[in-house]
């Protein structure tokens, strides 16, 4: 605001200057005086539009100054351009106007009145007003200082009511992006219940399915089965016992994990331990197992949630290799940390999957129509790997197929760690 009443100031200025140049120097009473006022006004308007000095004094005391000084040098150049007759006395008017941009409506009364006033004594000491004159242009000057603060009020009103629109819009603006978030969270929530329940309805009715069909072929035709078909009736309905079982730690433990009411034990472990367990536990059909895992590489970890993060890798191979091809399980130390790696021979992973099927109930693209499961392992892989202080990923194999990667960081036996892998291990882990 004070850089357009500077601009206001330097207009009035030098429109006075030229008007005087032009027409009536030499024509008035105290010339003297009117080219000492000039030789005042000009550098103080070429300095307050300028230098800005506004920016560097306190605005209230720098604005109360130049009003006197405005008014001073005002009645001053009136008297010596012909006083009462001079022509201008409007530019009272136009210092009313710039108060009015200033202040509110009292004050830029007061302003007009002082101002007014002042104009009064001047012409007074100067021989008086002629006429209606004495009226007119005083309530003129008060007039437009109180035009100037109705204006400038409403201005102020628009101004105030616009910042109060805008927030109100950003408010609403906000609002509305958590309202669509929440929709989204819950459509995310409810396309997840959907996928869990179709998963889980074909995962639990499979094996549930085989319970109660090798059951009642036992109780039905006991008398006429051999020993090694009661065998092999009894294997299966522990093996889809088993599948049931897993199912069920499998949603047990993704809770604990996601409330983060898991616990992590470490101690030192031998990695090819935990992996011959595992292969040992797993059925891996026809598929050839190749192990690269040093026997003297040890590990402070949990063992049995490494166990865990190994046989879901492995069982997740074992499902998307085609039959007859082979399955890579490769453990090293790398960075302070154990990397483990496991391999298939699959379709592999498109770009745009690789995060997503480390979220619960997701699953890659390639889905095996026999053994669809739940989008579970994977997310476990993840969580176990996290809670270890890892991650977990999935690369390309050069020649075909996935590559899933579990980094483990080294940790006190005993100790908790909390997630964190640098970009330098990741990197060199990338390279394997």
């Amino acid at each position: 605001m004070e850089r357009s009443v500077s601009i206001l100031r330097a207009a009035v200025v030098g429109v006075n200057v030229v008007v005087y140049l032009l027409f009536m120097q030499g024509n008035t009473p105290r010339p003297a005086l009117a080219w000492t006022i000039i030789a005042i006004a000009v550098p103080y308007a070429i300095w307050s539009l300028v230098f800005r000095p506004y920016e560097r004094y306190p605005l209230l005391r720098f604005g109360a100054a130049t009003i006197v000084s405005d008014s001073i040098l005002i009645a001053l150049w009136i008297l010596g351009t012909g006083g009462a007759a001079s022509d201008f006395w409007v530019v009272y008017v136009v210092s009313a106007v710039s108060v009015g941009m200033r202040y509110d409506l009292a004050t830029s009364l007061l302003v007009g009145a002082a101002e007014s006033a002042l104009y009064l004594a001047m012409m007074t000491m100067d021989g008086g007003l002629p006429g209606a004159a004495a009226i007119l242009r005083p309530g003129y000057i008060v007039i437009a200082a109180g035009a100037a603060g109705l204006v400038a009020r409403q201005e102020r009103t628009t101004r105030e009511e616009r910042v109060l629109f805008e927030r109100l819009a950003s408010e609403h603006a906000e609002m509305l992006s958590r309202e669509r978030q929440t929709v989204e969270a819950l459509r995310e929530v409810d396309q997840m219940k959907t996928t869990f329940i179709s998963a889980i309805s074909h995962e639990v009715r499979t094996p549930l399915t085989a319970v109660l069909g090798f059951a009642k072929t036992l109780m039905s035709r006991d008398h006429v089965l051999t020993v090694e078909e009661k065998a092999e009736i009894l294997h299966r309905i522990v093996a889809s016992g088993e599948r049931l079982e897993r199912i069920l730690m499998d949603l047990l433990d993704l809770n604990a994990y996601t409330n983060g009411v898991a616990q992590l034990h470490r101690g030192p472990t031998r990695v090819a331990d935990v992996v011959q367990r595992v292969l040992d536990e797993v059925a891996v059909g026809d598929h050839p197992i190749e192990v690269d895992v040093p026997g003297g590489l040890t590990a402070a970890v949990d063992a049995p949630k490494v166990e865990r993060i190994v046989s879901n890798l492995v069982r997740n191979a074992v499902k998307y290799t085609p039959s007859g091809l082979p399955i890579t399980v490769r453990a090293c130390r790398m960075n302070g940390g154990t990397l483990i790696i496991v391999d298939d021979r699959g379709e592999g992973i498109p770009d745009d999957h690789k995060a997503a099927i480390f979220q619960v109930f997701r699953q890659g693209p390639q889905r095996v129509e026999h053994a669809p499961g739940t989008g579970i392992g994977l997310a476990l892989v993840a969580r176990l790997s996290e809670l270890h202080g890892g991650r977990a990923w999935v690369e390309d194999r050069a020649d075909g197929g996935a590559s899933f990667r579990v980094m483990l960081p080294d940790g006190a036996p005993g100790a908790r760690t909390g997630p964190g892998m640098s970009g330098a291990a990741l990197s060199d882990a990338a390279s394997l």
